[in-house]
C-alpha cells in the first residue's frame, strides 16, 4: 500500500509540473520563455545548467520541490527545501550557493504557502461542525 501511495503522489506531482508549463505558455501566447546561458566549460554540466537553469523550469521544479514539502502536512511532518530531490539537482548543476537554486528555493515556498493554504481550506471544510445550541 504504501508504495501504491507513494505511486500516486509521484503521478499528481508530475501532473503539477506539468500544469505549471502549460499555464506558463498559455501566459505568453505559447511564446518561448527566458533561457539560461551557461558558461561551465564541461559539457554535461552545461546541459544541465542550460536545462535547469531555464526561467520555465525553475518555475515548474518549484512547484515539484513544494508538492514534496506539501506531503508532510497530512502527518504534521516538516519536510525542509533543503531535503528535496530538486534542491539536490539543481545543488549538483548550480551549487548551493548559486542565484538560480536562491530563487528555486523561494518560488518553492511560494508555491509551498499556497498549497498549505488549500491544504487547511479543504481539512477544515471536511471537520463537522459542532451543532449551535438554540
Amino acid at each position: 500500500f504504501k508504495q501504491w501511495r507513494q505511486l500516486c503522489l509521484d503521478i499528481v506531482t508530475i501532473l503539477g509540473h506539468e500544469f505549471v508549463h502549460q499555464r506558463q505558455h498559455q501566459n505568453r501566447n505559447f511564446k518561448f520563455g527566458k533561457s539560461y546561458s551557461s558558461k561551465h566549460t564541461d559539457l554535461d554540466q552545461k546541459r544541465a545548467q542550460e536545462y535547469y537553469g531555464h526561467s520555465d523550469e525553475v518555475d515548474a521544479y518549484s512547484f515539484t520541490a513544494a508538492a514534496v514539502m506539501a506531503q508532510g502536512l497530512r502527518t504534521g511532518e516538516t519536510v525542509d527545501f533543503k531535503s528535496t530531490g530538486v534542491y539536490d539537482h539543481y545543488k549538483k548543476a548550480f551549487g548551493a550557493d548559486h542565484s538560480i537554486v536562491t530563487k528555486l528555493e523561494k518560488r518553492s515556498l511560494k508555491y509551498y504557502n499556497i498549497l498549505k493554504g488549500q491544504y487547511n481550506e479543504q481539512t477544515n471544510r471536511q471537520r463537522p461542525r459542532a451543532r449551535s445550541r438554540q
